[in-house]
């Protein structure tokens, strides 16, 4: 029935609406994008769309108590929509400035200063963009482990070149037992920093 399916409807906007006014919180910490819930908040764009959705969910109550069911459709349609350029657009260049852009400026330092048979490890979790980025082989070392071992690896070689690159978050560089000497510090940007690992026989 229109009138039972309706106030499900305004259920649901107003649980949504109410659910981006605490955005922030809820999404908790993300080691990629720190500060992207402080930038959301910023631009003020989690209470705009929470404005949005409860005042489309009063609209739809008023059109139900009214038995208007037609415009129901278009004020969903009339919300997603000022949901999708008021809030959704700018939240998603946010995502990629955020979470993209630290990617794209130390892929462009590791491109400038790769040297000939320099490998480019990533360690934590896997970026594919990076090989976009770098157009360049990316071996990806989930763990600090896999990554200690695999430098110990390459040292051990008689033959290998003499040094490698590193991208990864400082904290992880931290657990792979790396101090400060014992790397060149390419560049940092966001959550990342790009060294360069000497291979020592």
């Amino acid at each position: 029935p229109p009138l039972w399916s309706g106030w499900v409807n305004v259920a649901f906007l107003s649980a949504v609406g109410v659910a981006l006014f605490h955005l922030p919180q809820l999404l908790g910490k993300d080691p990629a994008a720190p500060n992207f819930p402080q930038q959301l908040q910023q631009l003020n764009l989690p209470m705009l769309g929470g404005i949005i959705w409860l005042l489309s969910a009063v609209i739809i109550a008023v059109l139900l108590l009214r038995r208007f069911w037609l415009p129901i459709i278009g004020v969903n349609l009339l919300g997603f929509t000022a949901f999708l350029i008021v809030v959704l657009t700018p939240a998603l260049f946010l995502v990629d400035r955020e979470r993209q852009l630290p990617l794209r400026e130390l892929s462009a330092i590791a491109v400038q200063a790769k040297q000939p048979n320099e490998e480019l490890i990533m360690v934590g979790f896997k970026k594919p963009t990076v090989v976009f980025y770098t157009h360049e082989n990316v071996i990806f070392l989930k763990f600090t482990e896999q990554a200690q071992q695999h430098i110990q690896n390459k040292a051990a070689k008689k033959t290998h070149p003499d040094s490698l690159l590193v991208l990864s978050e400082p904290k992880k560089l931290i657990q792979m037992g790396l101090q400060p000497t014992d790397y060149e510090n390419l560049g940092a940007s966001g959550a990342y920093q790009l060294i360069r690992v000497p291979l020592k026989s």
